[in-house]
């Protein structure tokens, strides 16, 4: 929470996210227009309602708390233990995987309070939850509310006690698939006018989205094999964060949390041979399972198929090891059981992280920020990609032609255009006569460059395919040749880096 009071502290994802629904200049900047058009209906309402910047700050901390009563009501549902519901709200605690994934202000804050709804209402036997996360994941996370359609559809096939009439689970998920269309449209619609979906088919003439491009593995074909998407997923959840609260040589360890993965599981399967509420909640890895491999063959169509796993798969140990202590360990009175759980916390907990989510420290260039924020001339700020142009449009309020954070390849039209500003920059950076950042200034409209004079001193800058060519070949071109921002002086210069007015080139 400290962190989070601090405006030169967030996570990189909010430049991308939370950025587009700025006001002034940045509202109707292009990269803001095109981000709020591909952000879930559900979300872009709540940022228009509110003040982007705090809401983002403030809105991880509820997502938690939400996730974390869940979670725990899933675990009383299956033990009837409310030391067990403890122990499973104290493992997501020790985790770092939650507040990593909802700081930011993206729309993937909202799975883990999602998919812990369909957790609950599989366990306690309430389909009507399991509807509304489904229209909730439509609104504000289509992966994760498409895990909670198949789960709901799922759980028709075990009805018994709780769940009721095949008619009454039809009619259910039919107002469920309604609702979730009705929400999911907008986005649907308002994404169309930036081409068509980059799928694997498309990496060639995309290379942007291809192994030497803008992403890890993982997010990129080939995707990962379902089975070690989902053991990666459930080891993160269970991956302890900060100071241990046992010092122990398997502390840590990732044989250890393979081992209690695996307890936990059968644990798991044995209490489903006796509990209709373990059986259902079995269902929420299968939905899990299911759509990673729909979205592996969709591709790109309904996103990228680890976001399937990645956050129902990593709320899952903290349900699933204290229900399979409680099945596992077999007595009459309840001690042995609470006993192992709290032995298996102790084992593998740690104290959690204090910083999980908060990934940019800005506080250095501050200095930057203020002049450029204050500075009515400036109107569109260039720069190298993950230099501090990154965080110009979040602390200065100053649109930028191009940053890292928000250069993605997602759409085909939005990706030659960002591909044309990028090209446009080479040019301009290493350029040896002014034209090139004439051209940058009157077809971009970029009225200041940041410089890093870092650049020319040593070994040029680095981006990810196509532009390595050009890079390679723009230095190259200097031929021992000053660069032509170095015969122009700073407005502003602050350690490696000077800010040039190109108003001023001639």
């Amino acid at each position: 929470m400290r962190l989070a009071a601090d405006r030169y502290v967030f996570n990189d994802d909010a430049r991308q996210w939370v950025v587009p629904f700025f006001g002034g200049a940045l509202r109707d900047d292009w990269t803001s227009v095109y981000y709020r058009a591909i952000t879930p209906s559900g979300v872009r309402a709540l940022y228009s309602l509110f003040d982007a910047e705090l809401l983002s700050k403030v809105l991880p901390f509820v997502l938690f708390a939400v996730t974390c009563v869940f979670v725990a009501g899933t675990t009383f549902a299956l033990t009837r233990s409310g030391t067990a519901a403890a122990v499973s709200v104290c493992f997501l605690f020790s985790t770092a995987a939650l507040m990593a994934r909802m700081t930011g202000g993206a729309s993937r804050a909202f799975a883990f309070p999602i998919v812990a709804a369909v957790a609950y209402g599989l366990a306690s036997g309430r389909a009507g939850v399991i509807a509304v996360a489904t229209a909730a994941g439509a609104a504000f996370y289509p992966p994760a509310g498409m895990v909670a359609g198949a789960a709901l559809v799922l759980a028709l096939f075990v009805r018994e006690r709780g769940v009721g009439s095949v008619r009454r689970g039809v009619a259910i998920i039919a107002i469920a698939v309604a609702v979730s269309a009705v929400l999911s449209a907008p986005l649907v619609w308002s994404s169309r006018g930036y081409g068509r979906g980059i799928g694997p088919a498309e990496v060639t003439a995309y290379p942007e989205a291809g192994p030497q491009g803008r992403y890890l593995p993982g997010d990129r074909p080939p995707f990962p094999p379902v089975l070690t998407a989902a053991y990666r997923a459930l080891d993160w959840g269970l991956k302890p964060s900060g100071r241990r609260l046992v010092p122990a040589p398997l502390q840590g360890d990732a044989a250890a949390r393979a081992i209690a993965l695996a307890l936990a599981g059968l644990g798991l399967l044995a209490l489903a041979r006796t509990s209709l509420g373990a059986r259902r909640l079995l269902l929420l890895p299968a939905a899990s399972l299911l759509m990673f491999g729909l979205a592996a063959v969709l591709a790109p169509r309904l996103y990228l198929p680890t976001r399937y796993v990645a956050y129902a798969l990593v709320v899952l140990p903290a349900i699933a090891l204290p229900a399979g202590a409680f099945s596992l360990v077999r007595a009459e009175r309840r001690w042995p059981a609470l006993a192992a759980c709290i032995a298996a916390l102790l084992l593998l907990g740690g104290m959690g992280s204090a910083s999980a989510g908060f990934t940019v420290n800005a506080r250095r260039e501050a200095a930057l920020y203020e002049k450029l924020s204050r500075s009515a001339d400036v109107q569109m700020v260039a720069g190298w990609p993950a230099g501090p142009v990154e965080n110009v449009p979040y602390l200065s309020h100053k649109r930028a032609l191009l940053t890292y954070e928000t250069h993605q390849a997602l759409h085909t039209a939005a990706t030659e255009l960002q591909r044309a500003r990028m090209f446009a920059l080479i040019d301009a950076y290493f350029a040896t006569s002014p034209e090139p950042l004439r051209r940058l200034r009157d077809s971009w409209g970029v009225t200041h460059l940041i410089v890093d004079r870092r650049h020319f001193g040593g070994p040029p800058p680095r981006y990810f395919a196509p532009f390595e060519a050009a890079i390679a070949t723009a230095v190259q071109g200097m031929q021992g040749k000053p660069p032509e921002v170095s015969r122009h002086a700073p407005v502003f210069a602050l350690g490696p880096y000077a800010v040039l007015d190109l108003r001023r080139v001639r």
